[in-house]
């Protein structure tokens, strides 16, 4: 039976049996203020999500989720609990590298923030938004972080 992949679009893929995976680590962080949550959407999506990204390999799980919430978003958290309060598994296909994935995603809660003068990539990232917890749903958030984005808006 083959295997399903989601790319970055929410599209399905059938992988191969030729194709190769590899095994892909990213982080994302989850920043409240008051009750809104610090959202971003991609220049090739249509839906918001969470701030985060790949990790490199000379890189940890949190100095990932550093570099990449900073990159994404413009703000540099100053605090983050360190244990993830969740990691989710799931079958990625990186349709602008033509490569499969099991992708595991550590979730990190972010308590605080600094902003910083620098701006985000244009290329990559379309909106920066905190978004009101009573607007997030499926019609607006990438599937994969709906359940989990509402499961803890505490």
């Amino acid at each position: 039976m083959q295997e399903i992949y989601f790319d970055r679009k929410g599209n399905s893929h059938k992988k191969s049996t030729s194709s190769k995976v590899k095994n892909r680590v990213s982080a994302y962080g989850i920043f409240k203020k008051e009750d809104k949550i610090l959202l971003i959407m991609n220049n090739w999506s249509t839906k918001f999500e969470l701030p985060g990204g790949g990790k490199k390999k000379s890189e940890t799980l949190l100095g990932c989720l550093k570099r990449e919430f900073k990159e994404e978003t413009g703000f540099i958290p100053t605090k983050i609990i360190k244990t993830p309060l969740e990691v989710i598994k799931s079958n990625f296909y990186a349709d602008d590298l033509n490569q499969y994935f099991k992708s595991k995603m550590y979730f990190f809660k972010i308590e605080e923030v600094k902003e910083t003068k620098s701006k985000t990539d244009k290329s990559e990232i379309k909106k920066v938004v905190f978004l009101p917890l009573e607007m997030i749903s499926r019609k607006n958030v990438k599937e994969n972080q709906v359940n989990f984005i509402l499961n803890k808006k505490n």
